[in-house]
């Protein structure tokens, strides 16, 4: 009866690995989709473009429809706004830090 058992559980296992394994999209299929994030995040709707057409070579599956409504998405979602220049940023910070140590350097009230 226990090795019934340990055969059975076994299985079970065996099986739901398997399927675990085959719910994974293939690695085309993922190199696609983060082509199309490179391509919304760095306002290039060429490789937008580039993807959804390898997107409409590959064949249908679930996984991939929804990746091609993903890309036609990103294709006309407005890019998101660049980063702000990091010099800028750098300088804002430097001319804060003088207001910010004189703060510092004063007593608290009630405290001497």
């Amino acid at each position: 009866m226990g090795l019934t058992k340990s055969l059975l559980l076994g299985a079970v296992a065996s099986a739901c690995a398997s399927q675990a394994v085959q719910s994974q999209p293939p690695a085309e299929l993922l190199d696609l989709a983060a082509r199309v994030h490179y391509g919304y995040y760095h306002a290039d709707a060429r490789a937008i473009e580039t993807a959804e057409a390898a997107l409409d070579r590959l064949p249908d599956s679930p996984e991939v429809l929804y990746y091609r409504d993903f890309a036609a998405l990103r294709r006309v979602q407005p890019a998101v706004p660049a980063a702000p220049d990091s010099s800028a940023l750098t300088n804002a910070r430097a001319a804060m830090l003088p207001r910010a140590c004189r703060s510092l350097s004063r007593p608290m009230h009630g405290y001497s």
